[in-house]
């Protein structure tokens, strides 16, 4: 009696089908190893399991114990190797372990190369670095890798201190055209780098890293927070620096989106927006399309202060050591919500904003025949409780452009540089200093030209600061009026000390008063002055130079009013100007029958007369 044919059931079951097709591509991708045994990868990888009860990819089927003492680099580089012969897969931590690694030795750990599609998966795992102060490593490399996942990963290196680039330890490396990295949830602590694209090679290489998305990465007393070096296009981070020596560092990088907060400054320029010029790559010799959004508190200590040429934004322009040639920083967009809060002396912020150029030595470039292009920057928002217990000067303000100071002996020259379009607008910086400080916004005008818009300041509020410049030209003024509107920061009234002096000497005050205010309003300068004349007084001989706060313009003479008062008898009326031959005085004239005011002139100065001044002008 022949068998009959059982019936063929769930043809039709969706999950039937679905698991089906799950197992003909488990055996047409190779993937259809018992994890009991050797996988066809480990095999070729040569890596012996020791754990087979954990996956293909795990670090403790391979022997990590993750316990923070024994030596887990062997299991992480056998992890790695494994992955990176099958070019794809999940390299899977512990949660929450600690895996103790670089002991007596600083190999690479999880070096994969062409692969496509890997998550590493740490769990909130750390690795921990069990040397002090080596050369520079990565715990993993990702060379030519495209689609690649790394989350939930800290590192905690061994860096005692944040004085040396070339020593500690780096999480995350990202080389030679590796694309469209995901990177979630990465701490490092004492260390190196947190992320680190680009190798730095000059010129910067045509296979380039790009399409790096990052959020919540956490850089606690590490030396580069997020660092590009040469290469890495498309990236989009959010980023939190405690301590770090500079947050974001990119050089000759496109095309960057920067998230910034912290509690903590560092030592160095929290971020540095680069360029390095190269006589053979032109192309390659730009940093553009950048924007910053920088939120921050306080600092971490009196011994990490922002050093002279460093600031809170720094960007800078250098000729390559090897082959140097023109560079070019083009389209920075740079957003700030920053309270310094800590006021210890000494240790204050010096500067927010600075643009500075050097040579292929690293020091001051004195040369004039460069040809760097600064073009389209902006910087805006508001910087709260900043001081500086220091004199301010032009070589130290708050926010500097084109920074003509001195590094290793030379004064920075920018004559044959070219600069366009520089913004400074919408921006607020509340000092807490008592004393006004000589100089909030400094402009170096040497790369500014009458032939292209060049600054434009704008909507700034600048409390207990000044604008000043040096280099300018007038004809700045007129192009796309280069200086706009210096008009909405108004400091209220400031009293200044303005003294009197008599061309043919003498003059003294006595017991006389002699008191002075001034606001300024932009570019515009309002200055008034009173004088009462005491019975200790003395008037001197010849005219008198009556002193203001900050010189005049030199294109035209100011003219203001005068008003003096003879003690019971009458009054005269009159004018004064302003000097523009870079004298900060005024002068004081009656009408052309009396002359300019001095001894004897309007009157016979006695106790209780009295002088009234008043003159507006710009700088």
């Amino acid at each position: 009696m022949p068998l009959q044919k059982l019936p063929v059931v769930d043809l039709d079951n969706v999950n039937h089908r679905r698991r089906a097709r799950e197992v003909t591509n488990l055996i047409l991708s190779h993937q259809h190893d018992d994890s009991r045994v050797q996988t066809t990868a480990e095999k070729l990888a040569g890596v012996t399991p020791t754990n087979y009860a954990f996956p293909p990819g795990d670090v403790r089927r391979y022997g990590a114990v993750g316990d923070g003492v024994t030596n887990d680099t062997l299991a992480l580089q056998s992890a790695s190797a494994v992955i990176n012969e099958l070019g794809r897969g999940t390299l899977e931590f512990e949660p929450n372990a600690n895996y103790l690694v670089w002991v007596g030795s600083s190999p690479d750990l999880i070096s994969l190369s062409d692969c496509h599609g890997v998550i590493i998966r740490g769990n909130g795992a750390t690795i921990t670095s069990g040397r002090v102060n080596g050369p520079g490593v990565f715990a993993i490399k990702l060379d030519g890798c495209e689609k690649t996942r790394i989350e939930g990963l800290k590192l905690q290196g061994s860096l005692t201190g944040l004085t040396d680039n070339s020593l500690g330890e780096g999480l995350v490396s990202l080389l030679n055209g590796t694309r469209s990295t995901t990177l979630l949830s990465l701490h490092s602590k004492d260390a190196n780098t947190l992320v680190g694209c680009g190798d730095g090679s000059t010129p910067p290489l045509a296979d380039r890293v790009s399409g790096i998305f990052a959020r919540g990465l956490v850089a606690e007393n590490t030396y580069y927070g997020f660092q590009c070096g040469g290469n890495g296009d498309d990236a989009d981070i959010d980023i939190t620096g405690l301590g770090t020596g500079r947050v974001y560092f990119g050089w000759n990088v496109r095309n960057h989106r920067v998230r910034i907060n912290g509690t903590q400054r560092g030592p160095f320029s929290d971020v540095l927006i680069k360029c390095y010029g190269y006589a053979s790559s032109s192309v390659y010799s730009a940093t553009e399309n950048i924007r910053v959004s920088y939120s921050s508190q306080g600092k971490t200590s009196d011994a990490m202060t922002n050093g002279a040429s460093d600031a809170l934004i720094h960007l800078e322009v250098q000729l390559a050591a090897s082959g140097g040639g023109a560079a070019r920083l083009s389209d920075i967009d740079v957003q700030l919500d920053i309270d310094v809060v800590d006021s210890t002396v000494g240790a204050e912020l010096n500067r927010i904003f600075n643009i500075t150029k050097l040579d292929a030595a690293g020091a001051s470039d004195t040369n004039t025949s460069r040809g760097h292009t600064v073009e389209n920057v902006r910087l805006s928002g508001i910087v709260r409780n900043y001081q500086n217990s220091g004199a301010h000067s032009d070589s130290l303000a708050a926010i500097q452009i084109f920074d003509n100071s001195t590094v290793s002996g030379n004064q920075m020259n920018w004559t044959g540089d070219t600069a366009r379009n520089i913004r400074i607008e919408d921006l607020v910086i509340l000092d807490s200093t008592a004393v006004p400080l000589i100089a909030g916004v400094f402009v170096n005008g040497q790369p500014f030209s009458a032939a292209v818009p060049g600054l434009v300041a704008r909507n700034l509020y600048l409390s207990n600061l000044l604008f000043s410049k040096t280099n300018w030209s007038d004809s700045f003024h007129w192009v796309e009026e280069s200086i706009k509107a210096k008009s909405s920061y108004d400091r209220g009234l400031i009293s200044y000390s303005p003294t009197i002096t008599a061309s043919g000497g003498g003059f003294s005050l006595g017991d006389g008063t002699l008191s002075g205010y001034y606001s300024k309003r932009g570019d515009e300068v309002t200055v008034f002055v009173k004088m009462i004349f005491g019975s200790t007084s003395n008037a001197g001989a010849g005219t008198w130079d009556i002193s203001i706060p900050v010189a005049a313009r030199t294109e035209i003479e100011p003219i203001g009013s005068a008003l003096v008062l003879d003690a019971g008898t009458n009054f005269r009326t009159g004018v004064c100007r302003a000097r523009v031959d870079g004298t900060a005085r005024i002068q004081v004239f009656i009408d052309s029958a009396i002359g300019a005011a001095g001894a004897g002139v309007p009157v016979t100065w006695a106790t209780g007369d009295e002088m009234y001044l008043t003159v507006r002008y710009r700088v």
